[in-house]
């Protein structure tokens, strides 16, 4: 999807071209659900990235967030034929905001499935892998995929502008915003 409102102005045109045809009708629905699904995201990364006040901060349970993100995009992620095994540690609470750490879990299990749809995927069954456990200094949390990986040169990666337009429309952006409340 790499014009989700091309992908939902081009359904509606096929509804109304063909009035009578149900299943291409199922076919543009689906299609409009997934593209108004990737601007849902794209605007919550922006709104995320432009809110530069830290939301309230409070002792937060890691593994909370991270069942609180995935029962947000389950669906997607089922439509999408995505595994996901999540391995939760035994971790104390963390001194943050709950909902900026939702946003960058969501972010990076976004930033997944985005590598995992793309054409260099491959064949094998896509899944992404969430584990949280303890850390030499505080509380870690690893979000892989068995996708095409990174490209050699990482060093933008985080630059919303640079990494945007060398992989996907809204993967520079995801992770911008997950490095600032990582950060924050």
């Amino acid at each position: 999807l790499h014009d989700p409102l091309q992908t939902v102005l081009t359904g509606a045109y096929r509804i109304q071209r063909f009035p009578d045809d149900v299943a291409r009708h199922c076919e543009s629905a689906r299609l409009m659900e997934r593209a108004a699904l990737h601007c849902s995201t794209i605007v919550q990364s922006l709104l995320s990235y432009t809110r530069r006040s830290a939301s309230a901060r409070e002792a937060v349970d890691l593994n909370e967030v991270v069942d609180r993100s995935l029962a947000q995009l389950r669906h997607v992620l089922e439509q999408d034929g995505i595994g996901v095994h999540v391995e939760r540690g035994p971790i104390p609470r963390v001194d943050g905001s709950a909902s900026e750490l939702c946003t960058a879990v969501t972010n990076l299990v976004m930033h997944a499935r985005d590598a995992l749809l793309s054409p260099a995927a491959g064949g094998r069954r896509p899944t992404i892998r969430i584990a949280t456990a303890r850390a030499a200094d505080g509380v870690g949390l690893v979000v892989s995929d068995n996708g095409p990986g990174m490209p050699v040169d990482i060093g933008r990666t985080f630059d919303p502008l640079s990494a945007a337009r060398q992989i996907g429309a809204t993967t520079g952006l995801r992770l911008t915003v997950v490095r600032e409340i990582v950060e924050r």
